[in-house]
């Protein structure tokens, strides 16, 4: 039996289309005859999540074994600074390389700066960082900043919404692979964050709408399905085009002056390259996938190797 993949594959698009739309259609009919017809297809149970019967599966997890050590440079706005205390104490020199994107999957290394005082972002928000002391002890990083990029700047701001636009900031956060009863179970400071102190809004009725995480993400993403969409399958070689084409959301708040940012800290099974052909261009003005390709190579987020910025 084939699997629903390679029928994509084989078939017409618009064909399956139909198909897929015939059968929501059926299952909107079967829907009303069953309960009065209020619309709703699938409804959540309400369950206790704390329930006893289910609480006995999670056990508490151990503390997270963080580094002991100290960072030797710390992050002020636009700027990593050398902890001067250390380069008093331990005559600390530290040498700085921005991370820059070349494609998706490939980056190249900025400019090498040496200094025991500080490095301020200039082409990008990512920078290695890697130090020495006087007794040839190291540390590095790979660092996370803000970059004031004057393009950016020149074409954001809340002048630029609508006359009843509201001005406010929007973060849509997902945890792929985790229900969301389990992550109230195990991340429950991480919810009371994001719902209290952010004034977070929980999407209880979401559910999957398709086979993996590029499926399921899409429609929130861009309010259609992947099969709606031009084909960026990586598979269809030069018949797919990249996902650059896809109306994301972002693209919305883009035009209306928002600065924008897209985050996915898996980039080996990243949501939009490994089934699909990613970005062209930058999709985001903050996109983090040259942050996490350049950890994943270095294997470590404080690592003892700073040869590679030589």
């Amino acid at each position: 039996m084939r699997s629903f993949s390679s029928v994509l594959t084989t078939r017409d698009r618009n064909v399956t289309m139909m198909e897929i739309n015939n059968n929501l259609l059926m299952a909107r009919l079967q829907d009303r005859r069953r309960d009065g017809g209020d619309g709703v297809s699938c409804k959540h149970p309400v369950l206790d999540i704390f329930d006893e019967a289910i609480m006995k599966f999670f056990p508490p997890s151990p503390k997270p074994d963080c580094p002991s050590e100290p960072p030797w440079v710390h992050l002020r706005g636009d700027k990593v600074v050398v902890d001067q205390n250390l380069v008093r104490e331990r005559y600390i020199r530290c040498i700085f390389s921005e991370v820059l994107r070349e494609t998706e999957d490939l980056n190249r290394q900025g400019p090498v700066y040496s200094t025991d005082k500080e490095h301020k972002f200039r082409l990008s928000d990512f920078v290695v960082v890697g130090c020495t002391d006087r007794h040839e002890n190291k540390w590095g990083s790979v660092i996370a900043g803000g970059w004031r990029n004057e393009k950016v700047v020149s074409t954001t701001g809340w002048q630029l919404l609508s006359p009843d636009g509201l001005p406010v900031n929007v973060l849509i956060w997902g945890y792929d692979s985790i229900s969301r009863n389990t992550f109230i179970r195990k991340l429950p400071k991480t919810y009371d964050f994001l719902i209290e102190a952010l004034g977070g809004m929980v999407l209880k009725g979401y559910n999957i709408v398709g086979d993996g995480t590029a499926r399921a993400i899409i429609p929130m993403m861009t309010g259609k399905t992947e099969i709606e969409l031009p084909d960026a399958r990586r598979r269809m070689g030069d018949a797919a085009s990249s996902v650059d084409v896809y109306p994301f959301i972002w693209k919305k708040f883009k035009s209306r002056g928002y600065v924008t940012g897209y985050l996915d800290d898996r980039p080996e099974i990243g949501t939009f390259q490994l089934n699909l052909k990613g970005f062209n261009k930058t999709p985001t003005d903050l996109y983090t996938r040259p942050l996490y390709l350049t950890r994943e190579r270095l294997g470590l987020t404080t690592f003892e190797k700073v040869e590679m910025l030589k």
